[in-house]
């Protein structure tokens, strides 16, 4: 089953990312994926 995630943890996701955090501490921050993470931004 696939998990949905709000467009506002996107946002503050997306935020950290912007701010100089690397996307696998940001996946450890929010327990998320990378594959996660990576797909958004290709659809970005």
């Amino acid at each position: 089953m696939e998990r949905r995630y709000s467009n506002d943890l996107r946002m503050k996701i997306f935020k950290e990312v912007d701010e100089g955090l690397s996307i696998v501490k940001v996946c450890k921050i929010f327990n998320i994926s990378r594959n996660t993470i990576y797909r958004w931004k290709h659809l970005k």
